[in-house]
């Protein structure tokens, strides 16, 4: 998150700017398809609920693809602060358990035990999902001719 918030923050003027002349994930679509994964993480895998944001799902799921049009999202200061509350659930779920915890097995979809099949492998995903990201970010940023923000 420190390395994708600052840059999810510089796109907020141009959140539907696609990274390439052929598309891809624009700032909005990232921020609402993390904010998606991390309650999906949070809710289902860990604490075995619903995800508070299925309504989310035809918008930010695995295999949804964005659009530039505004009003097909919910407004971009709601993701942003969404998305925060939602990491800083899963930094307090994470430091509220003990380290013996952490291999528990969660209920997890057949064939994903190697990505989300613990708490550890669940957290582990979590953050490497921001990384997985932040290139389609700096992208977008190269797009619109900004410069590096931590060069």
């Amino acid at each position: 998150m420190n390395l994708a918030m600052p840059l999810i923050e510089d796109l907020k003027d141009h959140s539907l700017a696609f990274p390439t002349p052929k598309g891809g994930n624009h700032a909005l679509w990232v921020t609402g398809h993390i904010t998606f994964t991390l309650a999906w993480v949070i809710d289902v895998f860990l604490q075995g609920k619903p995800n508070r944001l299925e309504h989310w799902k035809s918008l930010f799921d695995t295999g949804t693809e964005p659009v530039a049009d505004p009003e097909h999202y919910p407004p971009f200061d709601e993701l942003l602060q969404t998305c925060k509350a939602c990491h800083r659930e899963c930094m307090d779920l994470l430091d509220s358990m003990h380290e013996g915890e952490l291999d528990e097995k969660v209920n997890c979809p057949e064939g994903f035990e190697s990505f989300v099949g613990t708490k550890r492998l669940c957290f582990r995903t979590a953050a490497n999902h921001w990384l997985l990201h932040l290139g389609q970010l700096a992208d977008t940023r190269r797009s619109l001719a900004r410069k590096p923000l931590m060069a």
